[in-house]
Parts: structure tokens; C-alpha cells; sequence
């Protein structure tokens, strides 16, 4: 299901508003409290970069799920493995800091994790 997020104020709804598109083939608010029109056309909401940003959601594990996650230590980047708990903070905190990935997704997430630290330590000639 196709999600956008009103990145401005209009009439009828606020900025961060979210819409969803429905079977019906438009777009509506996720929560009707958010807004006092009931519909937006495809083209309004997909057509318009400088009001509407496609909200894209990342993959989370369900309990018990195995994930992976970037470990950093003086070796460098490494990829760790481990087991989703719902009721882990840890697992919670690595999740919001964006370090949860598939496991088929970890070693491009390292390669990339790598790059970044190369090209920072050269552009500041470390």
C-alpha cells in the first residue's frame, strides 16, 4: 500500500499529514481526524515532489526472526547476527538507529558502512 506524507500546510489538512492510496484507486488520509477532505487524486499526491514525499517504510523482524547488524570494534565493520525479541530494548534501539537488516542485506550494508569511513578520512586527509 502506497503511503505519502504532506510535507506543507493546506486548507483542509496539516503538513506530516500521511496518505494511503485505497483499492477505490485515490488517495485518503491514514486518520480521518487528520484532515477534512476524504480524498486526493493519484495524480495530485504522486505528481507533486514539493508537497508530497512517498513514505517508505524499513523492514522489521517479528519476534524470533533472525537480523543482522552492524558491529564496529578495532578490527573495523563487522556483520553480527542475532535474534529479534519484542521485548529487547536493545533490539528496539538498534532498530531506531537504522542498524537492523535482512540477513541477505548486511554485507552490502557493511561494504557501504566501509566506503563512508574511507572517503570521510581522505576528504579530512586522516
Amino acid at each position: 500500500m502506497k503511503k505519502y506524507r504532506l510535507l506543507k500546510d493546506m486548507p483542509g489538512a496539516n503538513a506530516n499529514t500521511v496518505f494511503v492510496k485505497v483499492p477505490a484507486g485515490h488517495y485518503q488520509p491514514l486518520d480521518d481526524k487528520d484532515c477534512y477532505f476524504p480524498r486526493l487524486t493519484v495524480g495530485s499526491v504522486e505528481s507533486n515532489p514539493e508537497w508530497f514525499e512517498e513514505v517508505v517504510e524499513r523492514w522489521k523482524p517479528r519476534d524470533e526472526d533472525f537480523f543482522s547488524h552492524i558491529s564496529i570494534d578495532s578490527t573495523g565493520p563487522s556483520v553480527r547476527i542475532a535474534v529479534w525479541q519484542n521485548n529487547n530494548q536493545w533490539c528496539h534501539e538498534m532498530f531506531a538507529a537504522g542498524n537492523v537488516f535482512k540477513r541477505s542485506h548486511a554485507e552490502e550494508a557493511k561494504r557501504r558502512i566501509e566506503k563512508v569511513l574511507a572517503d570521510y578520512h581522505k576528504e579530512i586527509n586522516e
